[in-house]
């Protein structure tokens, strides 16, 4: 082989790679990969949506981590489910986990909340399914705070949670944006710090929380005027053993 043959032979052997190369780091290509990320709506905020840009959504009644949508509920929120995900960066794949639901399929959940679709979403970022019922909403990855429906002692009850389920409580004795509760009580009772930019479901209004000083100099969210608290002896999500305690209630809106 002459010289000629082997500067020739060199170069589409480079050309070869390069193309390779090109295919693979495609950004487009990529995108394909990409089973969840996030849309940036005018009137939501961010909000989870799939390769499609269908949105997703959390269920109130979903608090403690299981799915509450069975038999009828499933034709008009069908479950959302990847086995292998893969997100976007500006989400963290750690959030992303599976359940097994109670006929035995598998189920998406983001920060302990099962994924759903809405059968009335036809075209990619439609939120019809926000507020329905007062129990259904978008899944965003920013909320401050999130909305629990479940039945305790035969009857229903909506209060306040963390955006990863677990209950928050008010405390009887507190005054208007004053928290009474100190010391071994902020212990047991510790407190909810929320956010300085309050991002909440939309039947709420921003305008109804705020922020206090506790007495341990830690920020603490309020509802109303109302100082919001954790129960240290609530250890799972969707736990509520504060609400038995005298002076204490689950945080009802």
């Amino acid at each position: 082989m002459n010289l000629l043959s082997k500067s020739l032979l060199t170069l589409l052997l480079a050309i070869a790679v390069c193309l390779s190369g090109c295919e693979d780091d495609d950004p487009s290509s990529a995108a394909e990969n990409i089973d969840v990320s996030l849309s940036n709506l005018s009137t939501l905020g961010d909000v989870l949506v799939d390769e499609n840009g269908m949105t997703l959504y959390f269920f109130t009644k979903d608090t403690d981590g299981s799915s509450a949508c069975n038999g009828g509920c499933l034709d008009a929120w069908p479950v959302f489910y990847r086995a292998d995900i893969n997100v976007a960066s500006t989400l963290t794949a750690a959030d992303f986990g599976v359940i097994t639901r109670g006929d035995g399929s598998k189920q998406t959940t983001y920060k302990g909340w099962p994924l759903y679709y809405f059968g009335g979403d036809v075209a990619e970022n439609d939120v019809t399914g926000e507020g329905v019922g007062g129990v259904w909403f978008v899944a965003k990855p920013d909320y401050t705070l999130m909305l629990a429906n479940q039945e305790i002692d035969g009857s229903e009850a909506d209060y306040f949670v963390d955006s990863e389920g677990n209950a928050l409580y008010f405390f009887a004795n507190d005054d208007d944006n004053v928290s009474n509760c100190s010391d071994g009580c902020l212990t047991a009772w510790p407190v909810f710090s929320g956010a300085n930019n309050t991002i909440v479901p939309s039947i709420l209004s921003n305008a109804d929380f705020g922020q206090i000083d506790s007495n341990d100099g830690a920020k603490q969210m309020t509802y109303k005027g109302q100082p919001m608290y954790y129960f240290a002896q609530d250890q799972d999500r969707g736990d509520v053993n504060g609400r038995a305690v005298a002076s204490w209630s689950l945080s009802n809106f």
